[in-house]
Protein backbone atom coordinates (compact mmCIF):
# COMPACT_ATOMS: atom_id res chain seq x y z
CA UNK A 1 0.00 0.00 0.00
CA UNK A 2 1.33 3.39 -0.98
CA UNK A 3 0.71 5.81 1.90
CA UNK A 4 1.46 8.90 -0.20
CA UNK A 5 -1.31 8.06 -2.66
CA UNK A 6 -3.72 7.34 0.19
CA UNK A 7 -2.88 10.67 1.83
CA UNK A 8 -3.44 12.37 -1.53
CA UNK A 9 -6.87 10.72 -1.69
CA UNK A 10 -7.67 12.00 1.82
CA UNK A 11 -6.70 15.52 0.72
CA UNK A 12 -9.02 14.98 -2.25
CA UNK A 13 -11.90 14.36 0.17
CA UNK A 14 -10.95 17.48 2.12
CA UNK A 15 -10.81 19.42 -1.15
CA UNK A 16 -14.25 18.12 -2.12
CA UNK A 17 -15.71 19.18 1.24
CA UNK A 18 -14.36 22.70 0.67
CA UNK A 19 -15.48 22.72 -2.95
CA UNK A 20 -19.21 22.48 -2.24
CA UNK A 21 -19.61 25.68 -0.16
CA UNK A 22 -17.21 27.64 -2.35
CA UNK A 23 -19.21 26.64 -5.45
CA UNK A 24 -22.45 27.70 -3.75
CA UNK A 25 -20.94 31.10 -2.89
CA UNK A 26 -19.57 31.43 -6.43
CA UNK A 27 -23.01 30.70 -7.92
CA UNK A 28 -24.58 33.27 -5.61
CA UNK A 29 -21.92 35.81 -6.66
CA UNK A 30 -22.57 35.09 -10.34
CA UNK A 31 -26.27 35.75 -10.03
CA UNK A 32 -25.89 38.79 -7.78
CA UNK A 33 -27.72 37.16 -4.86
CA UNK A 34 -24.92 37.58 -2.37
CA UNK A 35 -24.82 40.05 0.51
CA UNK A 36 -21.16 40.95 0.94
CA UNK A 37 -19.78 41.30 4.44
CA UNK A 38 -16.30 41.38 5.87
CA UNK A 39 -17.00 38.06 7.62
CA UNK A 40 -18.08 36.38 4.37
CA UNK A 41 -15.00 37.68 2.56
CA UNK A 42 -12.71 36.31 5.30
CA UNK A 43 -14.49 32.93 5.42
CA UNK A 44 -14.47 32.57 1.62
CA UNK A 45 -10.81 33.60 1.41
CA UNK A 46 -9.83 31.15 4.17
CA UNK A 47 -11.79 28.32 2.53
CA UNK A 48 -10.16 29.09 -0.81
CA UNK A 49 -6.66 29.14 0.72
CA UNK A 50 -7.33 25.79 2.44
CA UNK A 51 -8.63 24.45 -0.88
CA UNK A 52 -5.38 25.54 -2.57
CA UNK A 53 -3.39 23.56 0.01
CA UNK A 54 -5.67 20.54 -0.37
CA UNK A 55 -5.43 20.78 -4.17
CA UNK A 56 -1.64 20.81 -4.08
CA UNK A 57 -1.51 17.63 -1.98
CA UNK A 58 -4.38 16.00 -3.90
CA UNK A 59 -2.85 16.51 -7.36
CA UNK A 60 0.55 15.60 -5.97
CA UNK A 61 -0.98 12.13 -5.84
CA UNK A 62 -1.39 12.21 -9.61
CA UNK A 63 2.21 13.33 -9.95
CA UNK A 64 3.30 10.33 -7.86
CA UNK A 65 0.97 8.03 -9.81
CA UNK A 66 2.21 9.36 -13.15
CA UNK A 67 5.83 8.86 -12.10
CA UNK A 68 5.16 5.28 -10.93
CA UNK A 69 3.40 4.39 -14.19
CA UNK A 70 5.78 6.42 -16.38
CA UNK A 71 2.87 8.58 -17.53
CA UNK A 72 4.86 11.79 -17.98
CA UNK A 73 1.92 13.54 -19.62
CA UNK A 74 -0.11 13.09 -16.42
CA UNK A 75 2.80 14.36 -14.33
CA UNK A 76 3.23 17.54 -16.39
CA UNK A 77 -0.50 18.25 -16.57
CA UNK A 78 -0.89 17.69 -12.82
CA UNK A 79 1.85 20.28 -12.18
CA UNK A 80 0.18 22.69 -14.60
CA UNK A 81 -3.19 21.98 -12.97
CA UNK A 82 -1.79 22.89 -9.56
CA UNK A 83 -0.31 26.14 -10.91
CA UNK A 84 -3.51 27.01 -12.78
CA UNK A 85 -5.59 26.33 -9.66
CA UNK A 86 -3.38 28.61 -7.59
CA UNK A 87 -3.65 31.39 -10.21
CA UNK A 88 -7.42 30.97 -10.53
CA UNK A 89 -7.90 30.88 -6.74
CA UNK A 90 -5.79 33.98 -6.13
CA UNK A 91 -7.74 35.79 -8.86
CA UNK A 92 -10.99 34.60 -7.27
CA UNK A 93 -10.02 35.88 -3.81
CA UNK A 94 -8.89 39.23 -5.22
CA UNK A 95 -12.07 39.64 -7.26
CA UNK A 96 -14.14 38.72 -4.19
CA UNK A 97 -12.38 41.30 -2.05
CA UNK A 98 -12.74 43.96 -4.74
CA UNK A 99 -16.42 43.06 -5.17
CA UNK A 100 -16.04 41.96 -8.78
CA UNK A 101 -14.52 45.25 -9.95
CA UNK A 102 -11.90 43.28 -11.88
CA UNK A 103 -12.63 43.02 -15.57
CA UNK A 104 -14.73 40.08 -16.72
CA UNK A 105 -12.23 39.60 -19.53
CA UNK A 106 -9.59 38.53 -16.99
CA UNK A 107 -12.07 36.08 -15.45
CA UNK A 108 -12.97 34.66 -18.85
CA UNK A 109 -9.28 34.31 -19.73
CA UNK A 110 -8.60 32.40 -16.51
CA UNK A 111 -11.62 30.17 -17.16
CA UNK A 112 -10.46 29.52 -20.73
CA UNK A 113 -6.91 28.66 -19.62
CA UNK A 114 -8.17 26.42 -16.82
CA UNK A 115 -10.41 24.65 -19.36
CA UNK A 116 -7.42 23.90 -21.60
CA UNK A 117 -5.48 22.50 -18.64
CA UNK A 118 -8.44 20.33 -17.62
CA UNK A 119 -8.70 18.91 -21.16
CA UNK A 120 -5.03 17.92 -21.13
CA UNK A 121 -5.32 16.47 -17.62
CA UNK A 122 -8.26 14.39 -18.88
CA UNK A 123 -6.08 13.04 -21.70
CA UNK A 124 -3.47 12.12 -19.08
CA UNK A 125 -6.12 10.25 -17.09
CA UNK A 126 -7.21 8.37 -20.22
CA UNK A 127 -3.68 6.97 -20.38
CA UNK A 128 -4.32 5.25 -17.02
CA UNK A 129 -6.88 3.02 -18.72
CA UNK A 130 -4.58 -0.04 -18.91
CA UNK A 131 -4.00 -0.02 -15.16
CA UNK A 132 -7.39 1.21 -13.86
CA UNK A 133 -9.86 0.38 -16.63
CA UNK A 134 -13.24 2.02 -16.98
CA UNK A 135 -12.95 4.43 -14.07
CA UNK A 136 -9.89 6.07 -15.64
CA UNK A 137 -11.66 6.25 -19.00
CA UNK A 138 -14.83 7.71 -17.50
CA UNK A 139 -12.91 10.24 -15.43
CA UNK A 140 -10.76 11.27 -18.39
CA UNK A 141 -13.78 11.73 -20.66
CA UNK A 142 -15.65 13.75 -18.01
CA UNK A 143 -12.53 15.91 -17.51
CA UNK A 144 -12.36 16.59 -21.25
CA UNK A 145 -16.07 17.48 -21.36
CA UNK A 146 -15.71 19.78 -18.34
CA UNK A 147 -12.60 21.42 -19.80
CA UNK A 148 -14.33 21.97 -23.14
CA UNK A 149 -17.28 23.48 -21.27
CA UNK A 150 -14.97 25.98 -19.55
CA UNK A 151 -13.21 26.80 -22.82
CA UNK A 152 -16.51 27.72 -24.47
CA UNK A 153 -17.31 30.01 -21.51
CA UNK A 154 -20.98 29.76 -22.54
CA UNK A 155 -21.26 26.20 -21.18
CA UNK A 156 -19.05 26.76 -18.11
CA UNK A 157 -22.06 25.93 -15.93
CA UNK A 158 -21.90 22.34 -17.23
CA UNK A 159 -18.23 22.17 -16.27
CA UNK A 160 -19.08 23.33 -12.75
CA UNK A 161 -21.74 20.64 -12.44
CA UNK A 162 -19.20 17.99 -13.49
CA UNK A 163 -16.55 19.11 -10.98
CA UNK A 164 -18.04 17.17 -8.05
CA UNK A 165 -18.46 13.77 -9.76
CA UNK A 166 -15.04 14.17 -11.39
CA UNK A 167 -13.46 14.87 -8.01
CA UNK A 168 -15.11 11.77 -6.53
CA UNK A 169 -13.81 9.61 -9.40
CA UNK A 170 -10.29 11.08 -9.03
CA UNK A 171 -10.36 10.28 -5.31
CA UNK A 172 -11.39 6.70 -6.08
CA UNK A 173 -8.54 6.37 -8.59
CA UNK A 174 -6.00 7.52 -6.00
CA UNK A 175 -7.33 5.14 -3.34
CA UNK A 176 -7.28 2.24 -5.83
CA UNK A 177 -3.77 3.20 -6.86
CA UNK A 178 -2.68 3.25 -3.20
CA UNK A 179 -3.80 -0.40 -2.92
CA UNK A 180 -2.52 -1.63 -6.32
CA UNK A 181 0.90 0.03 -6.43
Amino acid sequence: MDKKLKIAGIFGIFNLVLLVPTLVISFMRSFGNLQYSLFLIWVYSLMTLLAIIATIFFYRGFIILGNKLKNHFLVVTAYIFIIATIIFSVYDIISFILFDKISDIVGFSVLFFLGIVIIFFGVGLLKLNKKFGGIATTTGILEIIAGASFVTILFAFLGLILVIPISILEIIILFRASEKL
